[in-house]
């Protein structure tokens, strides 16, 4: 338990730093003379540069091991944000940004791939998606941090502060023992290939995060079009479901299983999808933030269990890193998805309704892979 805090503080620490500059990069941006499509690719590439590298950065973690992956994460992180605070400009935000989500899939996999070891088998699930609240409470904190220190004078210098929470979390990670961080005699080669058990697991991951892209692109808007107070209010109470959620929803993943856990769960994200479409006023989006939180705290440990049901221990770099493929490829393509629509003269409603109905067909693979296994 202690290395499992020792892994929560500095996850904390380094996450929150380098989830500064999605808050108050856009503003550093706009106000060199970028206009909005611009800041649009500069924040964008980042997912493009995790979407490809997620599946190598896993294959390197079971290759070279979690722990050194781990602090050359945090140090790299530390680097990229002392390069933000010095060169500014949309080709070095893009480079900056995309530097930056690499390091962050690989801190994230190599993270829980060293977690997944401290525990049993029969915790161990709960244990690494419980790591996921980590982020969630990073990327709520660290955001609203950089755009406020950006507002009271602390522009550029906050990625300069921000550096030093990264060599804290490298300088804790130095005291993580080895025993976790597990190896085979012979060195395993390097993979990048899907294992054909881990596609249900990620099918049910992507489909499931289909309407966080299309709500990140459009929801805002959407509401505010409708005159809804408090726009962002969808993803306030999404996060904070969540987040009081996550613990439990990993525990009922081990207790009865992830394809029965996924039913209850692929049911309220669409009863939160059909109240995202139809809301009226903030009662009903918190109320479809509530749903999609409660759906949302299963997706990981599902996920998570689904694909390392038939993962060998020396394997779950790997494992993770097509966890984080699926993921980044439902939110890319969530977002394609919302730009076809409104392509086409419809709207988020539309889009989220289709987001409504896509995670069922992941069931029925799931249905299917129980009886071939």
């Amino acid at each position: 338990m202690r290395t499992y805090i020792l892994l929560i503080i500095a996850a904390l620490l380094s996450e929150t730093s380098i989830n500064l500059p999605v808050g108050s990069l856009p503003l550093a941006l706009t106000q060199d003379g970028a206009n909005e499509n611009q800041v649009s690719i500069a924040m964008g590439c980042g997912m493009l540069a995790a979407f490809f590298l997620s599946l190598p950065l896993g294959a390197t973690v079971d290759r070279i091991g979690k722990l050194p992956v781990l602090r050359a994460a945090a140090v790299g992180s530390g680097l990229i944000m002392v390069a933000m605070w010095c060169s500014h400009g949309v080709m070095a935000a893009c480079i900056e940004m995309s530097i930056r989500s690499i390091l962050l899939v690989a801190y994230m996999t190599a993270m829980f791939a060293y977690a997944s070891n401290i525990f049993s088998k029969e915790r161990m699930v709960s244990a690494v998606a419980s790591l996921g609240i980590i982020g969630n409470v990073a990327f709520a904190v660290g955001p609203a941090v950089g755009v406020w220190l950006w507002k009271h004078g602390v522009q550029h210098d906050q990625y300069l502060y921000a550096s030093i929470l990264n060599l804290l979390s490298a300088g804790l990670m130095m005291f993580l023992p080895k025993k976790f961080d597990t190896k085979p005699e012979k060195p395993r080669p390097f993979n990048v290939k899907i294992d054909p058990h881990w596609l249900p697991g990620m099918a049910f991951i992507l489909t499931c995060s289909l309407q966080g892209g299309v709500s990140f692109a459009l929801a805002v808007l959407e509401f505010q079009e409708r005159g809804i107070a408090n726009e962002a209010l969808l993803f306030t109470s999404t996060a904070v479901t969540t987040i009081l959620l996550r613990y439990l929803a990993g525990r009922m993943v081990e207790k009865f299983g992830a394809r029965k856990v996924a039913i209850p769960t692929v049911l309220m994200q669409s009863i939160g999808c059909v109240f995202a479409a139809t809301a009226s006023d903030w009662t009903f989006v918190m109320v479809a933030g509530i749903f999609l939180g409660f759906a949302w705290a299963a997706v990981p440990p599902i996920g998570i269990a689904l694909i390392f049901e038939k993962c060998p221990e020396d394997a779950r770099g790997t494992a993770m890193g097509s966890y984080n493929l699926s993921m980044s490829g439902g939110f890319g393509l969530g977002s394609a998805l919302a730009a076809v629509v409104t392509a086409l003269s419809f709207g988020y409603a539309q889009a989220i309704l289709i987001c409504a109905l896509l995670p069922s067909l992941s069931l029925i693979a799931l249905r299917k892979d129980r009886r071939s296994g």
